[in-house]
């Protein structure tokens, strides 16, 4: 009787049968593997060869015997069901195709092949079934939830492409499937095809009145398209088809009271009132109990201080937190970093390290958040986002800490009577002024409200560009929803007033060659050339964004609501920003700004001297270089850098509002004893 082969001399045969299947030799390999197989008849490795062989010679029932038996040796081996799935596709067999994909999947073999196998198997399913029968629906219908899903995995992967090809193919199978639709809108959206998704939007809350987020979605995107007011009836329209949807609240933070803040049409007073109907509404809804605050009032110990937030990310609020979290004093502060961030980067581990604690919130409840900083003792939890997009602003509906505050990420009121502080200073919101628009106790810092700390990477300042160019450039980075009709004709008067000057603008919808024509367009009804007006859409990375200001050479701050980090980039780079002050803080943040860095003559009172200001700045370039030359040396020496100040500033308001609770705390223990 003949000895059983080593381990060592089966792996022999089966790695030189491998050379022979790799070099294309087929039935070499082929006899090769079946001489493994004789010697050892359960050789995985062997069958599942053999079985890539019968596909390859087209020999496909064969292919699935061998997958079939090696499967019968190795039942939880995902790749070998996926084998057998392209062989069942193969013989035409879709439903045990998509059967054998499934158990793949299960099994592990979540990789995007199998996904679109298995989609491909549900879409030649309903064709074999609809022949058959004519009720192929079941299979369109589980068909269109592959390609879906897939589309959904690829727009997650930025495989742009592919994620459009799968939802194109789950809308043919499903037209009427409202979320689809959307989130093939969302797709375009991405990959900055604004225009093409706007239809399927509107398409899309035809289908489904009450689907918030094809209705936030839509409007958010005619926000982009400065048309404000229609994406404002829109969203009110969506709220009053569907006022009980979960996500009406949330929804109703995130944009009907974030977009007051760019309509000029909109005074400060009726924004207030609208943020605070909005608090008021939420308050009056929560049954929650209140949560009992045991913490210790002693007024000269180590406070524990929250920060929430969902962009402790690539975010402009980095610029401005980062520098105070590097400079708290651990003496007096003990930091909390409460995370609601979606998609975490290489900044949200930096951030993170800059925390003493951290915690992912992503998944927490607005209670299960109120427990957890009950739990962390927080003394002064405070809100970086206000209405912007994924705040957490809901959970201070009840109080979790015995203090709160809101700063940095929202320039108006948060509406809530549950928040008791909101930072700002003495220019972006003079005593008197502005007190009344808001439900938080206004604490003015007295070297301003930010902080700034630039990118290392960022580059040098070059010599003002008209020098080489010869003509002057205007420029703003801004939101171009603060790009308002007012704005337009603003910066087309001084565009007229100034021989050739150019304006270069910067936004993600300038990717869509629709809206760039649109922009064109609306300059064009003053006068101004489409060729005078520059649009680049948004650029990959902070060095090569901040290095297109060496194409500028003043800025233009809009209005109502003005520029923050676009302003503090500008001057880094040595570019000059005109600004326009209101009387409310959005429109004042520009005032305080420049003021800090010595420059607050560029900020002016009405429309006429800040048309006559950027026209005064083009005309003396030798003044405008100097000015350049010397500006980030100049914010490098002022207030606006300076974070060891700013962080004692801080420190001393948080110290301030602790004292002024425990007092609260002290008086009420006294009138208890007193009875």
């Amino acid at each position: 009787m003949a000895a059983k082969p080593s381990n060592e001399r089966l792996a022999h045969q089966l790695a030189n049968a491998q050379r022979h299947h790799s070099g294309g030799r087929l039935d070499e390999a082929q006899r090769l593997y079946l001489k493994v197989l004789r010697r050892d008849p359960h050789n995985i490795a062997a069958l599942q060869l053999l079985g890539v062989i019968g596909g390859q010679k087209g020999r496909f029932a064969e292919a699935a015997d061998w997958f079939r038996k090696a499967i019968s040796y190795a039942p939880r081996n995902a790749e070998l069901h996926y084998n057998f799935a392209q062989a069942s596709r193969n013989l035409g067999d879709p439903e045990g195709a998509y059967g054998a994909f499934s158990r793949a999947i299960a099994l592990g073999a979540d990789f995007v092949e199998a996904r679109e196998g298995r989609a491909a198997a549900a879409r030649e399913a309903s064709y074999k079934t609809g022949i058959a029968n004519g009720t192929p629906h079941h299979w369109r219908q589980l068909a269109a939830a592959e390609f879906y899903e897939l589309g959904l995995a690829y727009m997650r992967a930025r495989m742009g492409a592919k994620a459009e090809s799968a939802f194109q193919e789950a809308v043919r199978l499903d037209p009427e499937n409202a979320m689809m639709v959307c989130h093939y809108g969302d797709l375009l959206v991405q990959i900055g095809r604004l225009t093409e998704a706007e239809p399927l939007y509107r398409k899309a809350t035809t289908l489904d009145p009450t689907l918030v987020h094809a209705h936030n979605n839509l409007a958010s995107l005619l926000k982009e398209f400065g048309q404000i007011e229609e994406a404002d009836a829109l969203f009110r329209r969506a709220l009053e088809l569907n006022p009980s949807l979960p996500e009406a609240t949330y929804a109703l933070s995130n944009y009907k009271l974030m977009v007051l803040n760019y309509r000029p049409d909109v005074s400060p007073e009726e924004a207030s009132r609208a943020h605070r109907d909005w608090g008021t509404a939420l308050i009056a809804n929560i049954s929650e109990p209140p949560i009992p605050i045991t913490n210790d009032p002693a007024p000269n110990r180590v406070l524990r201080v929250g920060y929430v937030s969902p962009d402790f990310r690539q975010h402009s609020i980095t610029y401005f937190l980062e520098p105070l979290l590097s400079h708290h004093d651990r003496a007096v502060i003990e930091t909390f970093g409460y995370a609601n961030v979606a998609d975490p980067d290489p900044i949200t581990e930096r951030l993170r390290s800059r925390f003493q604690n951290w915690r992912a919130i992503t998944e927490m409840s607005d209670v299960e958040l109120r427990e957890q900083v009950h739990r962390d003792r927080i003394d002064i939890l405070v809100d970086l986002a206000g209405h912007t997009s994924r705040t957490r602003i809901t959970s201070f509906a009840v109080r979790s800490a015995p203090v709160t505050a809101t700063w940095l990420g929202y320039p108006a009121t948060t509406g809530l009577p549950t928040i008791d502080y909101r930072f700002t200073d003495e220019i972006a919101d003079p005593s008197g002024l502005t007190d009344k628009l808001h439900t938080e106790r206004l604490v003015r810092l007295p070297q301003g409200f930010l902080c700034y700390r630039p990118p290392v990477d960022a580059p040098m300042p070059n010599p003002t560009p008209v020098l080489k160019s010869g003509v002057v450039t205007f420029g703003s980075f801004n939101n171009l929803t603060k790009v308002t009709p007012d704005v337009i004709e603003t910066w087309a008067r001084i565009l007229n007033a100034v021989p050739n000057a150019r304006l270069l603008l910067k936004g993600w919808i300038f990717a869509d060659c629709v809206l760039r024509q649109r922009m064109t367009d609306r300059f064009a009804k003053f006068g101004v050339a489409a060729e005078r007006i520059h649009l680049r859409p948004l650029i990959p990375g902070i060095a090569a964004h901040l290095g297109l200001y060496h194409e500028i050479d003043i800025g233009l701050d809009p209005f109502p609501y003005n520029g923050t980090t676009t302003t503090c980039e500008a001057l880094w780079m040595g570019v000059p920003v005109v600004t326009l002050a209101g009387r409310h803080h959005a429109a004042r943040v520009g005032l305080s700004l420049l003021t800090r860095v010595d420059l607050a003559h560029l900020a002016v009172s009405d429309v006429k001297t800040y048309v006559g200001t950027a026209v005064e700045l083009a005309r003396d370039i030798t003044a405008l270089n100097e000015l350049r030359i010397g500006l980030r040396e100049r914010m490098r020496a002022s207030p606006l850098m300076d974070a060891t100040r700013f962080a004692r500033d801080v420190e001393a308001a948080y110290r301030a509002m602790w004292r002024a609770w425990c007092a609260r705390q002290t008086a009420s223990d006294a009138s208890v004893y007193s009875t």
